[in-house]
Order: C-alpha cells, then sequence, then structure tokens
C-alpha cells in the first residue's frame, strides 16, 4: 500500500509540474491614448479581444478590434508561412505570409521582429493564476514593450503574431503602443481542451473572402 500511494504521489506531481503544449489563452484587450486624433476611435475599441490557440506546430489567434475588424491568423512551423484571415472596413481579405519571401510584413506582423532585442528580467507575477516574469522588448526603431510570460505553458511553435521563440513560454500579458495608442493585453483564461480544432487551425480559405498578396495590400494602403 506504502509503494502504491508512493507511486501515485510521483504521478501527481509530474503531472502538476508538467508543461502545457496544447490549450487556448483568452485576453481582454483594452486601448487607450491622450491624443485627441485617437480619442475619436477609443469607444469603438471596446470590447475588443484576443483568443489564442495552440497545438503542435501550429499556432491560431482570434481577435476582435471593437467595431472595426476581426482577423484570424493561423501559423504553420511545417509551412514557415502564416494565414491572415480579416474581416472590416477593406472588405474580407485572405492573405499568406511567407516567413522567408515577406520578412519585412512578416515582422511588421510579429510581436518580436527578427532583429528586435529582448530582455529576460527577473521579476514576477500572476496573471490568470500562473506565475509569470517580465521580458522587455526593444524593436530596431527604439520602440519598447513590456511583456510577462509563464514558463509553465510552453507552446512547441512559438511564431506568428504575439509568441516568440525568444521569450521561453507563453505571452500571457503585452503593454505596447500601436498607431499612437496604448494598448494592454491581459490573459484572464487558459484552457487546455477546446472544441472545432480542425475549424480553428484550418488555413483554407472560408467563402466571401478575397486573396491578396503582401504586394496587393500595399498598394490598397498607399504603398509601393
Amino acid at each position: 500500500m506504502k509503494s502504491l500511494l508512493l507511486s501515485l504521489s510521483v504521478l501527481l506531481s509530474i503531472g502538476l509540474n508538467a508543461q502545457i503544449t496544447k490549450g487556448q489563452i483568452s485576453y481582454d484587450v483594452d486601448y487607450s491614448s491622450d491624443s485627441p486624433e485617437a480619442a475619436q476611435y477609443m469607444e469603438r475599441l471596446q470590447n475588443s479581444s484576443l483568443d489564442i490557440y495552440f497545438t503542435d506546430g501550429i499556432l491560431a489567434s482570434n481577435s476582435v478590434m471593437g467595431e472595426f475588424m476581426t482577423l484570424k491568423s493561423v501559423s504553420v512551423q511545417s509551412l514557415d508561412s502564416t494565414f491572415i484571415f480579416m474581416d472590416g472596413m477593406m472588405g474580407k481579405i485572405a492573405m499568406r505570409l511567407s516567413n522567408k519571401e515577406n520578412q519585412d510584413d512578416r515582422n511588421s506582423q510579429s510581436l518580436v521582429a527578427d532583429d528586435a532585442k529582448v530582455e529576460l528580467i527577473d521579476e514576477t507575477k500572476k496573471i490568470a493564476g500562473y506565475d509569470c516574469k517580465k521580458a522587455i522588448i526593444t524593436q530596431k526603431d527604439g520602440e519598447t514593450s513590456e511583456v510577462w510570460y509563464t514558463t509553465a505553458i510552453l507552446p512547441s511553435y512559438r511564431g506568428g503574431t504575439y509568441f516568440s521563440d525568444k521569450i521561453p513560454g507563453a505571452t500571457m500579458a503585452i503593454t505596447a503602443k500601436m498607431n499612437g495608442m496604448d494598448v494592454k493585453i491581459s490573459a484572464y483564461s487558459v484552457k487546455t481542451k477546446f472544441k472545432k480544432e480542425e475549424e480553428i487551425f484550418s488555413t483554407a480559405t472560408p467563402k466571401g473572402y478575397k486573396v491578396m498578396t503582401p504586394e496587393d495590400m500595399k498598394k490598397m494602403r498607399g504603398g509601393r
């Protein structure tokens, strides 16, 4: 009996300390700004949210940017690509970003660009019940953002928009600037099981979406 209890306690200990490699993290998203130009958008950005799903070699996210846009992205390690599906003021657009062919576009969509500096800091706090540590990210242009991450959750692939291989865990909170606005993203729920897995990680273009290239998007935005 003693040996049985000992074996059970060891198994429980392993289970409690095992890293989560598959699951879903849900976040609150808050926008704010002191800029009069940006103030007009604040009300329309209420009720923004973010859900990130991760499994072996794939990261997916569903983002709601208030009244402006819904955006789904699926980053697939084996394809070295991120698939983006936007539904907003420009219509319904599907786009594929190849990490090798479209490095600048990929970096603009990523939390940590390839040339960004990441400083891991020995500060801790709890977010959604998880012990988290701090990282400061400095982009090439000098812009900085603050990230809190937990090593208790470690997706096998950390690419795409919100996660990075340069950060040794799952992102649980972000404080950054975007288009003159302060953005705060904070996790409030972690699940290890979710429904509609095939739909969540699908890279197929939904009906009604127009397939565009990164070059097409630049032209729409007035770029060259």
